[in-house]
């Protein structure tokens, strides 16, 4: 019986980068189902299209795979579905796949430049037909893909504060700002050049040098001489 048990369980754990193998795990009732491993494909998601959290999990139950009617995944804190997990060819084998979309829809991402990174924890609950539940925990990491060189996320949307260019003459400079309503374009110059004023600001339409921006956001600054 542990033979079988251990391997049913190994292909799932050599591709997870989180993942346990041992029944019995608090969050499981004696007659309801019990998880032989549960983990995630990788600890980052990232706001970029390729990148996905694929979690699987591998269950039995003492009357069988077939008393066992599926499984969600939640936010533990708001109660909120993240998604419904799917049934794997494999016996007892569940995955549910997500995306950087997925998590912003259930709570706003938002990071900062000195804080890039921020981690949620999710769960989750399989139950059998009796209504018995297994649930287990995970948490994952939600960083922007270029975090590394200054991008960090507002409600999910990855872009650096902003980016000073043609700031090296004597006739001015445009910065392009990154997020809505952080920077003013006053203070978006001053911060391209110190002492750089403000002179138009535009994006669909103009805007003033002294109102929180929309993302997308040209100002144009004049530098001192």
């Amino acid at each position: 019986m542990i033979t079988q048990r251990l391997f049913m369980t190994l292909p799932f754990c050599l591709l997870a980068v989180a993942c346990s193998t041992d029944g019995g795990q608090p969050g499981e009732e004696p007659d309801g189902p019990q998880l032989l491993s549960f983990g995630a494909n990788t600890a980052t998601l990232t706001e970029q299209r390729q990148s996905k959290l694929v979690l699987s999990a591998v269950l039995t139950d003492p009357e069988g795979v077939d008393d066992i009617v599926g499984g969600t995944l939640i936010d533990p804190v708001s109660s909120a579905t993240y998604g419904t997990f799917a049934t794997g060819a494999q016996e007892g084998a569940y995955s549910l796949e997500l995306t950087w979309d997925a998590f912003n829809s259930v709570q706003p991402i938002d990071t900062t430049e000195a804080q890039p990174t921020t981690k949620r924890t999710v769960e989750a609950r399989f139950f059998d037909q009796a209504g018995h539940k297994a649930s287990r925990s995970i948490d994952v990491t939600l960083a922007c893909a270029e975090s590394s060189n200054g991008e960090f996320s507002v409600n999910g949307n990855c872009a650096k504060l902003l980016t000073p260019s043609g700031c090296g003459g004597d006739y001015g400079c445009s910065v392009d700002i990154g997020h809505d309503g952080i920077l003013t374009g006053t203070q978006a110059c001053n911060t391209a050049r110190t002492g750089a004023v403000c002179r138009e600001c535009v994006w669909t339409s103009p805007e003033s040098c002294d109102t929180p921006l929309d993302a997308g956001a040209r100002c144009f600054c004049d530098i001192p001489r």
